[in-house]
């Protein structure tokens, strides 16, 4: 009963989802489930990670911990995640890769607290630094 609760409160972020497996299905491989709220993590060889709630996409340079981390976001926050978190870190992502800035992708307060909630490490004291450590 609690499952279909959690999954009706992220109902916009599983119907998105589900709709990008369906374009990238043939190069998405079921990796496993983790976590107590049951998230299905998918690796791809698209150049990106993203998580739409109890689904994760990983590329191969992933880290599967900071994804997570937005899942446990999206949880919290439901029906809000996509339009206030999801659209801030997609608009952050876009403005670090086109313009090549220089800047820590991950102290910015959305990717911060998606590493907080997965209990990510970052490489220099206090957090951030860098690239995530890839998850074997």
């Amino acid at each position: 009963m609690i499952k279909l609760i959690l999954r009706l409160w992220q109902l916009p972020q599983l119907i998105l989802g589900k709709i990008v497996h369906l374009f990238i299905k043939k190069r998405t491989t079921y990796l496993k489930t983790i976590g107590k709220l049951r998230v299905d993590v998918y690796l791809t060889n698209y150049n990106f990670n993203i998580s739409f709630g109890p689904i994760i996409f990983l590329n191969k340079l992933f880290q599967e911990e900071h994804e997570y981390g937005h899942s446990i976001w999206s949880a919290i926050t439901g029906p809000m995640y996509l339009p206030v978190h999801g659209v801030c870190s997609f608009v952050g992502n876009m403005i670090w890769k086109l313009t090549g800035r220089k800047y820590d992708y991950y102290k910015m307060p959305w990717e911060w607290l998606a590493d907080k909630l997965g209990g990510v490490k970052r490489g220099k004291p206090g957090g951030g630094g860098g690239e995530p450590n890839p998850v074997e």
